[in-house]
């Protein structure tokens, strides 16, 4: 069985996944947990799943807290992983979000931002009801609507002891997490 029908499996067999996704999000879903998955296993190599979760992220909490950056990936990958997406879920789960540059208010960044307020945050707010360690990034993300706020990346980045990497619902969150993060900074860098 490939890596690409396990995570499809797993997805559709965890009861939470399964009550705000339905059958062809979950395939679109795994595309994206997928995607993230082999970008982390070019960056540390590690073959086992939950090695790798835990090797990328250590690096990443020490490049957060010495640098104050993340982890970023090719964009072009980014946009390849999009066009493979069903254009219907695309358009269900993220819209065109903009920011405005602090420092020169004439700029302005377009981006991909994931709808927190539809399904997604739907699915963060039972789990952060079922998983304490999701509360605060339920907040920062759905709530507050700020993805990229330093409790939402700390949360997930410098605090990942706190997570089980073999859980399909954690997976997701990190990769959405992190195909967001990416987004952000490629178009704001790219400007």
């Amino acid at each position: 069985m490939t890596e690409k029908h396990i995570i499809n499996r797993e997805l559709k067999a965890d009861s939470v996944v399964s009550e705000f996704f339905n059958d062809k999000e979950i395939v679109e879903l795994g595309k994206i947990i997928l995607f993230f998955e082999s970008q982390m296993l070019e960056e540390t190599k590690e073959v086992n799943t939950e090695k790798r979760y835990k090797s990328f992220l250590r690096s990443d909490s020490i490049r957060l807290l010495d640098k104050h950056r993340v982890y970023t990936f090719d964009y072009k990958k980014q946009e390849k992983l999009y066009s493979n997406l069903d254009t219907i879920f695309f358009d269900s789960f993220w819209d065109i979000g903009f920011i405005q540059d602090t420092y020169k208010k004439d700029k302005q960044y377009d981006f991909f931002n994931i709808k927190s307020y539809d399904k997604y945050g739907q699915f963060l707010e039972k789990l952060s009801k079922q998983n304490v360690f999701f509360e605060d990034y339920h907040f920062s993300t759905v709530i507050v609507n700020d993805f990229l706020s330093p409790n939402a990346s700390s949360n997930l980045i410098v605090h990942y002891k706190n997570y089980n990497f073999k859980d399909i619902k954690v997976r997701l969150i990190y990769s959405l997490h992190y195909i967001y993060q990416n987004e952000f900074y490629f178009k704001k860098l790219k400007k």
